[in-house]
């Protein structure tokens, strides 16, 4: 096992789940968290939404990172929702 493919390995040992809540106006989400040690700071990324990861340098910070990164990343997919539906008819 090259050393990098052993460092990943511990990692995913190290890793630890938890599920974040974020409430936009009109509804709740629950999404899986995954929290990584990395050698000085903790790794946050949630699988449901590609490219949605932070770091912090504890645990608290992280997950405080990542629920404000999940905000985020849920009001421009509705934002995107809401101006791709701009234009047409109504039923379609």
């Amino acid at each position: 096992m090259q050393l990098e493919e052993m460092r990943a390995f511990m990692l995913n040992l190290n890793a630890m789940a938890q599920r974040v809540r974020v409430r936009t106006s009109l509804k709740s989400y629950s999404f899986r968290v995954v929290l990584q040690k990395d050698e000085d700071v903790y790794l946050a990324t949630v699988p449901a939404l590609p490219g949605c990861h932070t770091w912090g340098y504890s645990q608290a910070e992280a997950l405080q990172n990542i629920q404000d990164a999940i905000e985020t990343y849920i009001a421009d997919l509705l934002k995107q929702r809401s101006n791709s539906s701009c234009g047409r008819p109504a039923g379609q």
